[in-house]
This record gives C-alpha cells, structure tokens and sequence, in this order.
C-alpha cells in the first residue's frame, strides 16, 4: 500500500517513514478500546477505559482534519493544532454524563478525554476550549451519527453510570480522583501503543514477549539468597541477615495485601529481603509488579546494579528509570552509531515509558510526581501500579510537608485499587500516626515482628556513640578527623560548611589523601570520588572524606570513624551506618562523634525543625542523667511522632488535598514536587571537556538538545539555588544553561562564600 493507493475512507494517522500505510480511524479506535479496557481491569475501570476509548478521537472525523492528515501527508505546511480533535470527544461525554450523573462527573469525564494530548485541565477550563474550539452541540451530534455508521459500538447505547464509575469510586471523592488518574493512564498508554504499533512496527515489536514471570524471579532469587547464605562465613551480621530473609518470605505468603513495614538496622540484609517480600508477596497474591522506589539516583544506581547481578542483564527484567536515564523518543536525526544501543537498552528506553515491566527501579521523585501529574507522558505508568508492589526505600526521606498528599495517595492505591505498599528503613518514622496533624496508614504490618528488631537493633550495635556538649571549632573537627591516622569520614550540613572544613585539611588543594562530597560536584564526579573512596576504605592508603548529607541513607561505604554535626536523629543514624558497616570491627574501635559546630548553620525549614527536635531530646536525656540509645527504632519513631506533632498544619503546607477534591488536575501536578523549583540546572564544561564538546556539538549539528544528549548531559550537571549569587547564564539551547564559573577538581563548582556578596556571571562566547 502506498500514501495514495488504498486510502481508508476515514484516517487516524498518516504514513511513517517505517510504514508506507495509513492508520485507518476505525482500526485505532478500535485498537486503542481494546487496549484502554484491558488495562483498566485490575481497578475495575472497564466501562470508562471503554466510553473515553471510543470517544477519545471523535473529532479526527470532521473534514478539518481528515484534509489537515492528507496535507501533512503531501508535505503541505500545517500549523499543529490547527485542526482540533479532542474537544468533541469530550463535548459528547458532557452532554451524555450531566444528566444522568450531574455536571460536576461530566466536567471530569470530558475532562479526561480533552486532557489526552495536552494533559487534563481544571474541567471548567477544559469545558471552555471545547466550546472555543468548535465543539458545538450541532457538530458533535453530526459527528457521532457519522461515527455510527462507521463503527456499531458508537451506535451502541450509553454504559450504565453505575459501570463507570463502580462503588466505591462514586462516593468517595480522593478516591474518584485517583480513579480518574488510573483511567487516564490505561487511554494515554494505549493511545500511544496504538499509534507506535502504526509508526514505527520494530518498536512496538520489541516490547513484545521478553518480560520474565514474578514467579521465575522469585526461583532465582530464593537460589541466590540459599547459595549466598550457604558461603557466608558465619557471623551475628549474617545470621540477623538470615533472620530477615525468612521473615520477608514467610510475611509475604501468610499476610494478605496492604501496608507493610521493614525496619532493619544497617547491613541487614534490608534491600535483598524487601525484594524478596516484594516478589514472593507479588507471585502468591496475584499482583502484577514490583516498583522499587528510591530517594537518590546514587542509590538507584547501586540496587539496579545489584538486582541485574541476581537476574541477568537481559532485556525484560530489571527497568531502571530515573531522571538520570530519561527515555527518548526515536528521532530520524539520531541514526549515528554513538545512538545505537544494545538490545537490553532499547527495551529499556521504551519500556520506561509506562513502566512494562516486572521489576521497575526508580526514585521517589519520579514515583510520586507522576502519580500526581497531568501530563499524558509522565501518567502512562500509572495504571500498572494497581495490583503490584510498591516498595518505598529509606521511606524516611519522603518531604514532610507533602506526607499527607503522598499517604492519602498510597492508602487510596492499598484500599481500592489492590496495590501493597513496602515502608523499608532502618529509621521507621511513625506513618500510622492517626491524628488532628496526620492522617497516616490505617494498619501497618511490621514484616519482622517488633521483639525481633529490638533484637536485631541490639545485636547490631556496631559503633560507640559519643555526643560532644560543647560547640566544636573547624580546628578541632580536623584534628579528631587526623587523630588516629586511619580514614575518616565527616558528614556536615551545608555545602558552606564543607568548605569550610575541607580549608583547613587540605588548604592547597594537592592533598590526595583528602575528598570533597556535595552536591558542588557533578554526578559524574561524585560517582567517581565515591569509587576511590571505596577502593581507598579496602586497600589503602587511609582518605578523609568531607560531606554533605549526599552520602547518607544507603550508600555503600565502611569507615572505621565518623563524624556529624548534629542535625535531624535519622540523618545522625543514616551517617552512623556509614560505619563499621559489615561489623567486622570491634565496636570500641568504630566511633561515631555527634558534635554541634561552633558556626551554627543548617538548612532553613523543616531540616532545621528536624534539628531542633534532637537538640531537645538529647537536653532531656542529660536532665534525666541517661544516654540517648540511637539504637532503640522505638525512639526514632517517637522522634517522628513528636515531629510531626510539631509540624501540625505543615504536613499538606500547600493544600493539595483541597485540589484534589476539586479535580484539578493541574494545579496538584504543579504544587506536588519533592524537589523544591528553588534550584537552578547547570551544565559545566570543565569537568569532561571532551564529552562536553560532544554534546553541545551534536546539539548544535541539529538545533536542539534531544533527550539522549540530556540524558548524556544529566551527569554533568548541578544544580545551584536561585539565591546563589548566580544572575545570569549563557543558554546555548533552551533549558541548557551552562555554569559560567571555575569548576574545580576537588570542590566542584565555586559559589561565593558570603552569602551578602552579590556576583552576576556573563559569558561573552560559546566553545564548541
């Protein structure tokens, strides 16, 4: 078939550079149904998924756009947008629902429907552009006559309300939103499928067929986990991992889906034995997937890794997706073999779009703000987390002032949509708090039950606290850092601070046997000064490291000696984790120095409420003459009730739920990001001149940066706060904004120490 021979009398889609054909109307709407309603089953959507299928692209039969097709297919010149099709669509939905389910669902179906392209409005402003855009009574009505006579199920009667909207999503409204989330994550997924299967066939087939079962996941594991435990030399650290491991396997067959908790102390065994739960919990009651969620890309990187060790690099397995590895779409103008990947990476790329996948690895960031989103391209995803495994790593982290959003999302996927939720941490916070300040979890099941992980806790105790009461000076942290002559590891609360430190151990900037880590540095530098410092921790010599809190909750170091200057109880924790690790040390010989610097900094908030509320505890604790027991998980969980109590009114700072009630899509999308838009993207060209000089050269070679040159340029890029002096940038391409100041081997980037001084950065040229 050709562009001019067989033409189906009603177009979807013009032909393709990989498919000569033209998408018939009937065969998309058709397909599209079919797959809408296929996804939808697992949250009982079925009837809706079905309706908006149908209806989605209605107005692709008006002669505007059946001629706007047939130009763009002759190489004419169009305007995108010139030819609306989604707004009747959504204008017969309207007018079918509001009469027999109010105007209020009506706004909201048609809503979905109009949102399918451009993302979902507020249904009032959705409501509008489909009376704008000529959407009228008159024409729509013509339109579905026309629709009947080309396909029956148009001519078919209206589905019950009841089926679209089934107990309990029609009465509750957090509920309803999500469910409308749901339905328009099954639409956009197979809208897209649908229209990648017509333009580019290899892709859609490459999707197909290469998922492993859960249950073949769990073979392999379980072999591992039994060979591992099998060599492991015997030891109380290996037994407590043990331990872990059949209590996640037995918790995953005899408990019934829900919200479960793992609290295990550092180097339990904790990310192996939540994956186990996950999987055999996932086999046994029917759920579909894992989602492994992750608050750092460092983190992510580590457990990717370590899952891909036990389960092969094959495609179909382990998904890694986080802004670091952002998919892209396939461009004719990146056909250069530096483009060309292996199988395993073609899959991924196309698999990250919706999260097909049995094991998805991704960070917390990505997890939530697409649950929240209205975007069609981050809410594709969305319908495949009903019926699977949510496990939330180092689920401390998560922003206090967006728990309440984040827990009524979760509780919403638990209690109607089939979905559990894992809570992993060696610092459990308190998210079954049921207060006037915290709507938290109904139930939580602790997977291990308390008595053991007070045992656990207690049988781990690798390190000797020590809480200094006076205020400590730069010159005194670098000499307790130098004091015994073996590595050392500082963990410091800001950037400034760092520096500050850093000054003094190494003030010519030539000592080797010093490192830097913050998030002054690039990705890339981090990961590479993080792999000399393992390497340095195993063979030597001994290497003082500086840092920021980058280097806590979960990264994988063991230093014989810490230091942190006191900041929120978990973070004291998490640092001290970075210690005696493996418990092969003598606990006297592994020390963790909690000291308040002379300069009182912190960051402003709830980091430094955080703060507050352990200065407090460890002032009571000395009133009553006791030590604080960092390794009690009962205290730090009080630690987070007694925070969250003071943080009262603080725990929705933003009122999401407000909107949420209201349907408005857009605004939760905009107010709900864990990554505060007080920061600023910077790409610096000195740390890797010649990958540099490869990106911006391709990107100027054809106009724009692509998402494979972001995804090249994401490691290469930090990000600065708006009021870090940084005024002004060179911006080659749109949103790429290159660091105009000194980057330097060891520090990073050079901001200005003086938080008065006021630097604006120009730069006059741009080196390709």
């Amino acid at each position: 078939m050709t562009q001019t021979d067989e033409i189906p009398s009603w177009l979807a889609h013009t032909p393709s550079k990989a498919n000569p054909c033209w998408h018939s109307f009937t065969d998309h709407v058709q397909e599209v149904t079919r797959r809408a309603t296929e996804f939808a089953v697992p949250f009982h959507g079925e009837a809706l998924a079905r309706y908006v299928g149908l209806l989605h692209d209605l107005g692709k039969l008006t002669p505007q756009f059946q001629q706007y097709l047939k130009d763009c297919a002759a190489g004419i010149p169009r305007k995108p947008g010139s030819a609306p099709h989604k707004q009747h669509g959504a204008r017969v939905a309207f007018d079918d629902l509001r009469v027999v389910m109010g105007e209020d669902i009506a706004g909201i179906v048609a809503a979905l429907i109009h949102g399918h392209h451009g993302g979902m409005k507020e249904r009032s402003a959705a409501l509008n552009d489909t009376q704008q855009r000529g959407a009228s009574g008159k024409v729509v009505q013509a339109l579905r006559e026309q629709a009947a006579q080309i396909h029956p199920e148009f001519a078919a009667p209206m589905p019950d309300p009841a089926h679209l909207f089934p107990m309990p999503h029609a009465t509750d409204q957090l509920t309803a939103e999500m469910y409308v989330r749901l339905v328009f994550s099954a639409l956009v997924d197979a809208d897209a499928l649908d229209t990648e299967a017509h333009n580019d066939p290899e892709a859609a087939q490459r999707r197909e067929g290469v998922a492993l079962s859960l249950a073949v996941l769990c073979a392999k594991l379980r072999q591992r986990q039994e060979s591992d435990f099998a060599s492991a030399t015997p030891s109380p650290v290996n037994d407590i991992r043990r331990e872990v491991y059949s209590a996640c396997q037995r918790g995953a067959v005899e408990n019934l889906p829900g919200v479960f908790a793992l609290t295990v102390p550092t180097g339990g065994g904790k990310t192996r034995s939540s994956l186990a739960f996950a999987l055999e919990h996932a086999a046994a009651y029917g759920l579909r997937r894992v989602v492994y969620a992750i608050p750092y890309t460092s983190i992510v990187d580590q457990t990717a890794a370590v899952f891909r060790e036990i389960f092969g690099e094959d495609a179909g397995v382990v998904l890694e997706h986080h802004s670091a590895i952002e998919p892209r779409q396939k461009s004719s103008r990146e056909d250069s073999e530096e483009d060309r990947t292996a199988e395993s990476e073609k899959w991924r790329l196309l698999a990250a779009q919706n999260w097909d996948a049995p094991l998805v690895v991704t960070t917390t960031v990505q997890l939530f703000e697409s649950l929240f989103s209205n975007r069609p391209g981050a809410c594709r995803k969305l319908h495949r987390l009903a019926k699977s495994v949510i496990v939330l790593d180092e689920v401390q982290t998560l922003p206090p002032t967006l728990l309440e959003p984040i827990l009524s999302g979760l509780r919403v996927l638990v209690e109607n949509f089939g979905t559990t939720v894992v809570l992993c941490t060696a610092t459990q916070p308190a998210l079954s708090v049921q207060s006037e300040f915290l709507h938290g979890f109904a139930k939580v099941t602790q997977i291990v039950p308390e008595e053991q992980v007070k045992a656990h806790f207690a049988q781990l105790r690798r390190v000797r606290y020590q809480v200094v009461e006076e205020p400590w000076g730069w010159e005194q942290v670098a000499a307790e850092m130098q004091l015994s002559g073996q590595s050392c590891l500082c963990v410091l609360n800001t950037r400034r601070q760092a520096l500050e430190l850093l000054d003094l151990l190494d003030p010519d900037d030539d000592n080797p046997n010093v490192l830097h880590l913050s998030t002054l540095l690039c990705g890339a530098h981090r990961k590479k000064a993080l792999t000399e410092i393992r390497h340095r921790l195993k063979h030597g010599p001994p290497v003082l490291v500086v840092s920021t809190q980058v280097i806590e909750a979960g990264v994988d170091v063991d230093f014989p000696k810490v230091l942190r200057a006191i900041g929120p109880l978990d973070r004291i924790i998490q640092a001290a984790g970075r210690c005696n690790r493996e418990g092969l040390r003598p606990r006297d010989e592994s020390q963790v120095i909690v000291f308040t610097p002379a300069e009182d900094a912190a960051p402003k908030g709830i980091y430094r409420m955080a703060l507050s509320q352990t200065v407090q505890l460890f002032q009571a604790a000395r009133a009553r003459g006791e030590s604080v027991d960092f390794d009690d998980p009962s205290f730090v969980t009080s630690y987070f009730e007694r925070l969250y109590r003071d943080l009262a009114g603080e725990v929705d700072a933003k009122k999401i739920q407000l909107d949420r009630t209201n349907f408005d899509y857009p605004t939760v999308a905009q107010k709900l990001r864990l990554i505060e838009q007080d920061t600023i993207s910077v790409f610096v060209t000195d740390y890797d001149e010649k990958e540099t000089r490869a990106i911006l050269a391709q990107a100027a070679a054809i106009g724009k940066m692509t998402r494979r040159l972001w995804q090249r340029a994401q490691p290469l890029c930090v990000s600065v706060f708006a009021n870090d002096q940084v005024k002004e940038f060179e911006e080659p391409f749109p949103g790429l904004l290159l660091w105009p100041g000194a980057y330097h081997f060891k520090r990073g980037i050079d901001l200005p120490r003086d938080p008065s001084d006021a630097v604006v950065y120009r730069v006059s040229s741009l080196l390709i």
